[in-house]
């Protein structure tokens, strides 16, 4: 082997290294719009979505069981005073055994199998094949895995962060509509009262 073959080896390593290695070949893209819109589910493209409805059903079954439970204390009184106690730790150990249950029972669901199911029709109808493509190969770049991997905790903070400024709105919303239709029910029953005036008193209505 000659210097020159030797040193042109050299510089074609040392190249290679400074450069690193070419980066693998994007995989190929699915070409049906069924495939397509599958891969995106599996790429992550409706994880937000699917853990907000999980969620809220998880804060939605807490709230419901916690109600059940005072309900079922405000029954404590019929009960004889001998097993009252008792009753009354079981129900007080209830709420917490529940949300344990319910985290099994929740962790037992297939939810990417379940998004592939309800997901895949939809997005095969809406959008074109190249369509689809573009979105799954950003899916699939590093970008994408990011976006994906994140907005899941975006969409939970936001969504339980926009309930809680949207709840006393509301609830001033629904006092003053309640309010407002049931001064206009009485004023229709005593005309007399309208405006939350009380009536003028009428000849012998007043002191004997």
């Amino acid at each position: 082997m000659t210097m020159r073959m030797l040193c042109a080896g050299i510089l074609v390593a040392v190249l290679g290294c400074a450069g690193g290695a070419s980066p693998p070949p994007e995989p190929p893209l699915p070409t049906s719009r069924s495939e397509l819109a599958r891969a995106l589910i599996d790429a992550g493209v409706v994880r937000a979505s699917v853990a907000g409805v999980v969620d809220g059903f998880r804060r939605l079954a807490i709230e419901r069981a916690r109600a059940n439970v005072e309900a079922l204390e405000t029954r404590l009184e019929s009960v004889a005073p001998e097993r009252r106690e008792v009753i009354r730790r079981r129900l007080d150990e209830m709420p917490a055994r529940f949300e344990e249950d319910l985290e099994a029972f929740l962790g037992s669901i297939d939810f990417d199998d379940l998004a592939r199911d309800l997901y895949t029709p939809l997005y095969s109808e809406r959008f074109e094949v190249a369509e689809l493509q573009a979105i799954l190969r950003f899916y699939r770049s590093p970008a994408g895995q990011a976006f994906a991997r994140e907005n899941a905790e975006i969409v939970r903070i936001g969504t339980a962060e926009l309930a809680g400024r949207l709840e006393p709105t509301l609830a001033a919303f629904m006092r003053e509509w309640f309010e407002t239709r049931l001064r206009g029910l009485q004023s229709e029953i005593d005309p007399g009262l309208e405006g939350g005036r009380s009536p003028s008193p009428g000849p012998g209505d007043g002191p004997g």
